[in-house]
């Protein structure tokens, strides 16, 4: 596991995740092998805690866990800090990943209405959440010729848990997007 230092190069590696989350993305685990896998934690305001809001179908599992799939619209995750109100788009289907960087021409903009997301055990609307993303290597990437190489990554994982009771979301999206 290895700190941050600047930006999105750890130890010497870029990392591809949306450049949009540079200043609120705490990364902090790296693996180096054919693909690259970079996780983090979401941060506003020196804390971690924020209101979630999505677009796409919520769905539950034989389980009982939730998770958040595209609909007709894409999948978009947004969460706004609880303390200054900033909003940070955390994923969205419809400009990041992989495919966008292959044809960012593909897709429309979403004029959909978001829906505010509540702990599904208590209600509560606070959570800290987590992400991980898998990355081709810069090599891959420059052999394939993107340019906007900090939005390629081909996987996304999101996981949100509740600051009020702490029930565990995990991986509420899994998403490939190449």
């Amino acid at each position: 596991m290895y700190k941050r230092d600047n930006g999105f190069n750890i130890m010497g590696i870029k990392m591809n995740a949306p450049k949009r989350l540079k200043h609120n993305l705490e990364l902090t685990i790296i693996k180096d092998g054919n693909n690259i896998i970079a996780g983090g934690q979401l941060s506003c305001c020196d804390q971690h805690d924020f209101e979630v809001s999505y677009q796409g179908a919520l769905k539950k599992t034989l389980f009982g866990n939730q998770y958040l799939q595209t609909d007709d619209n894409g999948l978009i995750l947004n969460a706004r800090c609880m303390i200054c109100g900033r909003e940070v788009i955390v994923f969205n289907s419809l400009t990041d990943g992989y495919d966008r960087c292959i044809d960012p021409t593909e897709h429309a903009v979403s004029n959909t209405q978001l829906v505010p997301y509540g702990c599904p055990r208590c209600s509560n609307k606070g959570f800290n959440i987590n992400l991980e993303y898998e990355c081709l290597s810069k090599e891959e990437i420059d052999e394939e010729g993107l340019e906007d190489y900090e939005n390629s990554f081909t996987w996304v994982n999101v996981s949100l848990k509740c600051t009020d009771c702490g029930k565990e979301i995990n991986k509420i999206i899994d998403f490939e997007t190449a």
